[in-house]
């Protein structure tokens, strides 16, 4: 809303505050340590403590779940099956809390042992508390806060079985609550709800260059290079000069890899860098958290200028499964089109070029065998006969390089990354990016309440293969469909690759009710194969609202779905393009998710769900000479404002806004505050 703020100087400052308020799903807790939080178990204020005895692994449920961990309202959902690495148990009135590692709350057979505390209410520093975690107990665990006492019952924050004990703090403090989060760090740009691209600070701190647009987004740029040979021996290169390594260059030629640690940055950027700087990439230690055990992306984008940001050929390659890229040691990891990868060209526009993607190659640490004895690193084929040193291909778009021969010798006339010495097709700069493919929800059926139909799950890959389609039915009961997640998700961001193997129609649901619920209202993006149709938005019961414009989808064809859902506002592309944004007055501004579909045969995989975090800006205009506007903001009531002071117009501040105060003022008796 528009605010403007007056007082006997006349008008100071105009300014403009935008906000949403609708929790995103898997996110309804305080902010606490970043926020991310779950709400899965509470007990209201009383006189008993949890009715819970699964000792917090997450089996039981009971009562009716709701959002707000401060409802009146004793419940727990399972947890058990979801992925979570850290608890966060917090009273009802926000003056107790803690937040500890899933390891330390669920160790068993413990009794006054010493437990890591993160942070709590009582120190931001970690440190470790007294707690009873004994096998078989039923009321335990037993958590506080205390930094010294044993049996603090004064900073309970746990205990179980509806046990009376210590009570009086249930109804002290108006219940207390148990949140989960998946705390790893992901350093992935596929784990961020930002739509633009360029650096982007993620949840666990690092910052990140990130491609949000190009084939669905969620991509981090891992490495680039803009120069030749700049990057290896820049003691014999002032810029703009790019001449090769000679014996007399004091650098060693075992930094010849572009992933050796000389080439490593905790930031990496897009932009063109100079000297060391023209050739870098993240450290391999990062590039390995961000992958864990997942499949992946890999992309290869080349460019024709330094400083262009659209590449002229760019493809990527989707491994099967997880893979050792990045990985330590000397072993060779060479992987195959076709066998360990599919190849998928976004843009091939270099005349009389081959862009085949036939081979990848990792090593990180050199070993005289492989590649003829040229340097280690991270190549990319054209050819698979040639193993991984490759062959002379000067018509060919491929990544490889001949700069040393370690560990003594750089290479008489080098063959550059970069194609300067016509190895391969000529760029002014290539960058390698990565982007982690979650199999989240398809990667079993445990999460799934399947209405009708044969669905199952192998390999991350979900299949419905009957040809259920009952036009007997009233619809939606004419469609094969299975349901997932929360009638309470609000903003998402839904992903999913989408493949018809014979039949009709398949179809990705949003805004649905319980998965559990016989109401089935919802909102699908629906393919189908029929030669008049094209994909289309289907409402409940099944009325094309939008779209429906050829092409047909096509039998084998995988299509890569993102489907953004923000209160009634739905936008959704296929294959990195728009294809419909529109505003659906009708639809619910919550619910879960679902597959679909009619006499038909269809696969889907990689399928993920993350919120939409909105953030709040604040513009400072008009700000008179000599005048300031100070802004105040915290996550939540219990914790100390952050101040900051604004003298100039046109300042803006942006932050992620998740249930907190945002207070403004000029002068201490006109005070603007906002929850």
């Amino acid at each position: 809303r528009q605010v403007s703020t007056q007082s006997t100087w006349g008008t100071i400052a105009d300014f403009a505050l935008y906000s949403t308020a609708r929790a995103p799903p898997f996110i309804n807790g305080p902010d606490v340590d970043g926020g991310g939080w779950r709400l899965v178990r509470r007990v209201k204020k009383g006189n008993q403590w949890h009715p819970a005895t699964d000792q917090l692994a997450g089996t039981t449920e009971y009562g009716t779940p709701t959002d707000n961990f401060m409802d009146d309202q004793t419940f727990s959902i399972k947890f058990s099956t979801l992925p979570y690495t850290e608890f966060l148990f917090m009273s009802g009135d926000m003056k107790l809390w803690l937040v500890a590692d899933k390891d330390s709350v669920l160790t068993p057979d413990c009794r006054n042992c010493q437990r890591k505390v993160k942070q709590s209410s009582e120190s931001e520093a970690p440190y470790t508390s007294k707690w009873h975690q004994e096998t078989g107990s039923k009321t335990h665990p037993w958590i506080q806060t205390s930094t010294t006492k044993s049996d603090d019952a004064a900073s309970l924050v746990y205990f179980a079985n509806s046990n009376t004990g210590s009570s009086s703090m249930v109804s002290q403090h108006n219940g207390f609550a148990v949140f989960i989060r998946n705390g790893a760090s992901s350093m992935s740009c596929a784990d961020t709800n930002e739509l633009t691209s360029g650096l982007t600070t993620l949840r666990d701190g690092t910052t990140r260059y990130c491609d949000m647009k190009t084939a669905g987004g969620g991509w981090t740029l891992v490495a680039r290079v803009n120069k030749c040979y700049d990057w290896l021996c820049p003691s014999q290169n002032t810029p703009p000069t790019d001449k090769q390594c000679t014996t007399a260059t004091s650098e060693s030629p075992v930094t010849a890899s572009l992933f050796n640690s000389m080439h490593s940055r905790d930031i990496i950027s897009l932009q063109p860098g100079e000297g060391l700087d023209s050739g870098v990439s993240l450290a391999t230690a990062d590039l390995q958290a961000m992958l864990g055990n997942k499949r992946h992306d890999l992309r290869f984008s080349f460019y024709g200028t330094e400083e262009a940001t659209s590449p002229v050929n760019d493809a990527y390659a989707t491994f099967k499964s997880s893979s050792d890229l990045f990985s330590d040691g000397a072993t060779v990891h060479e992987y195959t089109k076709g066998t360990d990868y599919n190849w998928t060209i976004l843009n091939h526009g270099t005349a009389n070029t081959k862009f085949e993607g036939a081979k990848i190659c990792w090593q990180k640490g050199f070993t005289a065998a492989y590649r003829s004895g040229f340097e280690a690193g991270l190549f990319l084929l054209n050819s698979n006969t040639a193993g991984c040193t490759g062959t002379s291909a000067p018509d060919a778009i491929q990544l490889t390089s001949q700069y040393a021969k370690p560990p003594s010798a750089w290479n008489a006339g080098m063959n550059s990354l970069l194609g300067c010495a016509g190895r391969q097709a000529a760029h002014k700069k290539v960058a390698v990016w990565m982007r982690p493919l979650e199999t989240g929800l398809t990667s079993s059926m445990d999460d799934w309440v399947v209405k009708t139909g044969d669905w199952a799950v192998s390999n991350g890959v979900m299949t419905q293969s009957s040809n259920f389609g009952d036009v007997t039915n009233p619809a939606p009961g004419i469609y094969a469909r299975a349901f997932a997640g929360d009638r309470r998700w609000g903003d998402y961001v839904l992903q999913v690759k989408v493949k018809m193997l014979s039949g009709m129609i398949a179809g990705v649901m949003v805004r649905c009710p319980d998965p559990h619920a016989t109401n089935e209202d919802f909102y699908m993006y629906r393919f189908d194969t029929r030669a008049p149709h094209g994909p289309s938005i289907i409402a409940s019961p099944n009325i094309i609202v939008g779209g429906n414009r050829p092409p047909a989808t096509q039998v084998g064809q995988e299509y890569d779905v993102r489907m953004e859902v923000v209160g009634r506002h739905l936008k959704v592309w296929m294959n990195g393009k728009l294809q419909i944004s529109h505003y659906y007055p009708m639809m619910p501004p919550t619910g879960a998710i679902g597959l679909a579909t009619y006499q038909g045969v269809a696969q889907f995989r990689d399928l993920s769900v993350s919120p939409v975090i909105h953030k709040t800006h604040i513009r400072i205009q008009n700000l008179r000479s000599g005048q300031c506007l100070a802004v105040a903001t915290a996550p939540h009531r219990f914790v100390r404002p952050t101040i900051t002071q604004a003298c100039s117009a046109g300042v803006v501040f942006s932050w992620i806004l998740s249930g907190g105060h945002i207070c403004l003022s000029y002068q201490p008796s006109h005070v603007l505050c906002v929850d």
